[in-house]
């Protein structure tokens, strides 16, 4: 398994090497980005529909292997997109992490009968 510097790492290589391709103003790029996590969103759904036979219509049409590569493309093209927001992806993932655990934990903690 990757060290998270060294996923982080790829990561703003796969940036560089898709901003290399193209020649657009920081404010479309991040456009394209958002844009292409809606799509990669698009074709998860449509693999867990598949894998699931949810469409009577076709069926059986995808795996759950599909599935678990389309929700990778997913948190692959929003750390692009966290890159592509600050210098720092791994610390701003890291607290809005623990921002959250935090969160999760009072929530707990305020529930009846714990």
């Amino acid at each position: 398994m990757a060290e998270a510097e060294d996923l982080w790492e790829t990561v703003r290589r796969i940036k560089q090497f898709t901003d290399e391709r193209r020649n657009l103003p920081q404010d479309m790029t991040l456009l394209l980005r958002l844009a292409k996590m809606q799509e990669e969103l698009g074709e998860l759904s449509q693999a867990l529909i598949g894998a699931k036979g949810w469409n009577p219509r076709k069926g059986i049409s995808h795996t759950q292997e599909d599935v678990l590569k389309e929700t990778c493309d997913v948190i692959l093209t929003a750390m692009v997109t966290l890159v592509t927001l600050t210098d720092d992806p791994g610390q701003a993932f890291d607290e809005h992490l623990d921002h959250i655990e935090r969160r999760w934990k009072d929530h707990l903690r305020a529930e009846p009968g714990r």
